[in-house]
């Protein structure tokens, strides 16, 4: 269903006072009226006030809808909010459960993961960027470093690993 906008309704009804009038204001010049034309004027008052009511009626349900409208977005957007909330919240755990298998229980965080990254790009071992996200390219790293320096290759970040590469 179209809605209509309230300056669309007023403009309506304004032109259509202006059509039931236009012919009584010209009219009434020169004339006397007869008894038809002296009944015109209340029937195109009645005509105005019923319109007039109709435009009440069509504004209150048109502020009605307007309201109902604004309350479904808020609740649609409080659900939205509500959803992306939870999905941040999983993929922050799911980061922090990463990071803890990458140090192989140890703490750690992101800061000290972009250490790691830093240490293997400049011994050669990653190519990747610096964002503190245990990657593929990250693990591939470790467990490249690991091999050469003949250590057991998890592609986690252990005590010994630690210590070769010279991180806390």
């Amino acid at each position: 269903m179209k809605r209509l906008s309230l300056c669309s309704i007023f403009s309506t009804c304004l032109c259509a006072f202006a059509l039931l009038t236009a012919p009584a204001i010209q009219g009434a010049a020169d004339q006397e009226p007869s008894s038809q034309e002296q009944e015109k004027p209340r029937k195109e008052k009645d005509a105005f006030d019923r319109a007039g009511k109709a435009t009440e009626g069509a504004l209150e349900k048109a502020g009605e809808g307007a309201g109902k409208g604004v309350g479904a977005a808020v609740e649609h957007t409080g659900r939205g909010v509500t959803r992306a909330a939870k999905a941040t919240a999983g993929a922050l755990e799911k980061t922090a459960e990463a990071i803890a298998d990458f140090f192989d229980g140890n703490e750690g965080d992101e800061d000290r993961v972009r250490e790691v990254q830093r240490v293997l790009q400049q011994k050669g071992y990653y190519s990747g960027p610096i964002d503190g996200i245990v990657g593929p390219k990250t693990r591939s790293g470790v467990r490249e470093f690991q091999r050469d320096e003949e250590l057991p290759v998890t592609g986690k970040v252990d005590a010994k690993t630690a210590e070769r590469l010279g991180v806390d």
